[in-house]
């Protein structure tokens, strides 16, 4: 099965926040779907040269197979 990378990147900055979502398709693994999402938290976590504040969140996913079923890995 597939697994799903869900990014919110929220921004924060002299013109107020912003939200931002993006969704990474076509992981071939639980472990590889965490490791990209740890990867694009750490890499927003980094201070901004601008004083813009950028928060990430991240969720992975599995699809859903011909069954309907479906899980949730947080």
């Amino acid at each position: 099965m597939d697994w799903v990378l869900v990014l919110l990147v929220l921004t924060s900055g002299g013109g107020g926040p912003v939200s931002h979502s993006h969704v990474i398709v076509n992981f071939a693994s639980e472990k590889l779907c965490r490791d990209a999402a740890e990867s694009y938290k750490s890499e927003f976590s980094k201070p901004s040269e601008t004083g813009v504040k950028v928060d990430a969140r991240a969720v992975c996913l599995l699809r859903k197979d011909s069954k309907g079923k479906s899980g949730v890995v947080e």
